[in-house]
């Protein structure tokens, strides 16, 4: 069986073809010059999308950043002043944790931080063991508005101190609690409430170019079952669990049957 050898000839062509090869890849190396500018370009495109990240990043404010802000010395105020700006004014100011309300027939307890409503109990209505009804406890509801300042910083009422003051208008009382950017600039809660009345009237007022970026409310009370309460004598609870005997001993007991 005859060996198949390579000739000269195909030696040779071998030997043209890596030369060939070896000298496209000279010709298209790029010079100092090019290479010195594909990576001043690299570094430019870093920077620019270091800048653009920076600029963009909405930094999140909790109430952690701003413990102990009542002992702030003269550089320790600047300081907040420059990082919250107007907010700084709510951190400096005293306060009680929460303030309690009563009237005929609620009993509640507003946050200082955040201003809304922590609990809400029914005074005149109790569970089928005696126990006292919450509407609204153990963080059940919360109250939180979410806006964006113009440093990109994202901050929730519920991380800041408000300030309550309670008062009468008539018989009915009135609990404001407000957040203040200054004396007399401040977001404010407002809720009214009637002496025997389950229903609670709140309102919000913003300070003029307040734009919140995203509402996100959770009503403290439910009307509607407040309301199922004073037409049936039965609680919510009561209604639901409780046979129709058993709320005609309920009823009975409370002298309602």
């Amino acid at each position: 069986m005859e060996e198949k050898k390579l000739d000269i000839n195909s030696i040779i062509g071998f030997i043209l073809i890596f030369g060939i090869l070896v000298f496209m890849m000279y010709q298209n190396a790029p010079t100092e010059e090019e290479i010195e500018a594909q990576k001043q370009a690299e570094q430019e495109q870093v920077e620019a999308e270091k800048k653009n990240s920076k600029q963009n990043e909405a930094v999140v404010t909790t109430s952690d950043d701003y413990s102990n802000t009542k002992d702030l010395d003269s550089t320790q105020l600047a300081a907040l002043q420059s990082k919250e700006g107007s907010l700084a004014y709510a951190l400096t100011l005293p306060g009680e944790d929460f303030t309690t309300v009563e009237t005929d027939v609620f009993q509640l307890k507003f946050s200082r931080m955040g201003g809304h409503l922590t609990e809400v109990k029914l005074k005149k209505f109790v569970t089928f063991d005696s126990l006292p009804i919450y509407m609204v406890k153990d963080q059940n509801s919360a109250f939180n508005i979410t806006f964006g300042t113009s440093d990109n910083r994202t901050r929730n009422t519920l991380d800041y101190p408000f300030q309550p003051s309670v008062s009468k208008s008539g018989e009915n009382t009135i609990v404001s609690m407000k957040l203040k950017f200054s004396e007399t600039e401040f977001l404010e809660y407002r809720y009214e409430l009637k002496p025997d009345d389950y229903m609670i009237d709140d309102q919000s007022s913003l300070p003029q170019g307040f734009l919140p970026q995203q509402p996100m409310p959770t009503v403290p009370a439910q009307p509607a079952q407040v309301s199922s309460i004073t037409q049936t004598g039965l609680t919510p609870t009561e209604n639901a669990l409780l046979s129709e005997e058993e709320k005609q001993i309920r009823l009975r007991q409370r002298g309602l049957g």
